[in-house]
């Protein structure tokens, strides 16, 4: 399981998503697109070492049993 807080692990998550979309947008921009793709791997990392992917399946869980699903 997470390690870190739910909430941190939250935040992982979010930005993950963050640096992916700034990455689609950034086409035309080589030097940023390489510093986006530095720090997506490096959130990817820290993902795999969180197990982010248990954490986002009991988030899920979590939000349908608070009726946000």
């Amino acid at each position: 399981m997470c390690s870190l807080r739910m909430l941190d692990c939250w935040s992982l998550y979010a930005r993950l998503e963050k640096v992916q979309k700034a990455i689609e947008n950034s086409v035309d921009d080589l030097e940023l697109m390489g510093r986006l793709l530095d720090e997506n791997d490096l959130l990817h990392r820290r993902a795999q070492a969180v197990d982010l992917n248990e954490v986002d399946v009991k988030i899920r869980r979590l939000m349908a049993e608070l009726g946000f699903a």
